[in-house]
């Protein structure tokens, strides 16, 4: 007789306002601690995958914005790994200053703009 698998449905988060400092990738203390959640439940589900995404804010030239966005995917990707979570299963990739969520003509928009997305796609346990 065959175990019936579950599903877990596609679960998007977003690590916004506070994330980075302007022009950094360097990871807050109140990101660091929903970092430590996330690789609990990643822990927990050892056949969840992760796809990382940075982004920036539009203050600056593009190239550089998206090197930097990539800096920002790769700490969140190496900030996972520390926590004993698998390379294999985590992905990072930076957009620059694409997709912005909010207005970058004030502070508080490109503020919300400096963020990383975290998606963990639908996966059976």
């Amino acid at each position: 007789m065959t175990e019936a698998k579950s599903k877990m449905q596609t679960h998007k988060e977003e690590y916004g306002s506070g994330t980075f400092e302007f022009d950094s990738c360097k990871l807050t203390q109140s990101v660091a601690e929903r970092l430590d959640n996330l690789a609990n439940f990643l822990n927990e589900y050892p056949t969840s995958r992760v796809a990382i995404t940075g982004y920036t804010d539009s203050s600056g030239p593009a190239a550089y914005n998206l090197k930097l966005s990539e800096m920002r995917a790769q700490a969140v990707k190496d900030y996972l790994i520390s926590a004993g979570i698998e390379e294999a299963r985590l992905t990072a990739t930076g957009l620059g200053e694409n997709n912005p969520v909010a207005d970058n003509c004030t502070h508080e928009g490109r503020e919300k703009n400096r963020r990383v997305e975290v998606v963990i796609p639908e996966f059976e346990y």
